[in-house]
This record gives C-alpha cells, structure tokens and sequence, in this order.
C-alpha cells in the first residue's frame, strides 16, 4: 500500500481525479496527505494514473525493510539514477515510512568514483539528517529508522546507478 506512492513520488507522476464536475491532474507530490490519507474530495475518484517512461540512461531500484513478510516496512526507498553524457549521475530518492507521506530526495550529481566509496554513504547520510523527519512509534524509533534510511538509500541508488547505462539500439548516441 505504501510502496506504489512512493514509487509516484519519486517518479513525480500524476494522477486524473474526475468527478460529477469534471477531472482535475494532481501530482504525486500533492496527492498525498498522510498514512492512508489523500487530498480528493469526497466526490472525486482517481481515473487514471500516469507514469512516465524511463529513458535509455535511466535506472531504478527499490528496497525496504519489513519485521516479518508482508508487514508494512519500517522503512523503504525508491531510487532512480540517470547517467549523464559527462559520465556523472544524479539520483533521486522516494522514501516510504519516514513521515505521514512519500518523500522525495534529490542527491548531487555524483562522478564514478563517488558511486563506489564511502562518499555516497556520506551524502545520504547528510541529505537523510536533513530531508527526513522519521517517526518514532512503537514499531522503530527515530534513530532505528534514520539507520534503515540511510543503508537502504546507499543500497538502493548503488542498484539504481549500476542499472543507469546508456542502451542506446545500434550503440550510438
């Protein structure tokens, strides 16, 4: 229930709510309210959903963290990677489980080199410390999910990147 928001959000798709008076597009970043909470009215229903389609440098990787299969994660991100022409990579992050909705985290444009050392752990720490406010509940505390936030997002945007080469039909560019 939780992972396919996340997924919008970091994909900044949309959905088509219509109702008796019309439709309306609302972006992922504006649908959702909190858990299990959205922004339509009591009269409106999602008619649609659009999902962007990745390019051929593009890549994406998902991971989360659940007690036991088929509980809702303590914490799980989305992760999409693009490869640029000058060989660096940007990353986003759509976490799921660190507030009362998906956030979305953009990471720096990082080189090759940075994708394979301690320094991508060290920007997600940062971004992580910054951009999220996890909850402290009864299932995790704060600091329990700040940790998953952290592994996950290093092990999620590594996939994503690895998965972000260029396939270009024919090999030209």
């Amino acid at each position: 229930a939780a992972e396919l928001p996340a997924v919008l959000t970091l994909l900044r798709g949309e959905v088509v709510a219509r109702s008796s008076a019309g439709h309306r597009v609302i972006a992922a970043a504006d649908l959702f309210a909190g858990p299990l909470e959205n922004t339509l009215s009591d009269t409106e229903w999602i008619e649609e959903v659009r999902w962007p389609v990745a390019a051929p440098n593009e890549g994406f990787s998902f991971a989360e963290f659940a007690r036991r299969s088929g509980d809702y994660a303590l914490c799980g991100v989305a992760a999409g990677a693009c490869r640029g022409a000058d060989g660096s990579t940007t990353i986003a992050l759509g976490y799921l489980s660190m507030g009362d909705a998906p956030v979305r985290i953009e990471l720096p444009p990082l080189d090759e080199s940075a994708l394979e050392s301690d320094e991508l752990e060290l920007v997600v720490g940062e971004v992580v410390e910054r951009d999220l406010d996890p909850v402290d509940d009864i299932h995790a505390t704060r600091a329990f999910r700040a940790h998953l936030a952290r592994r996950l997002g290093v092990r999620a945007a590594r996939c994503a990147a690895a998965r972000a080469v260029d396939r270009h039909v024919g090999g030209g560019a």
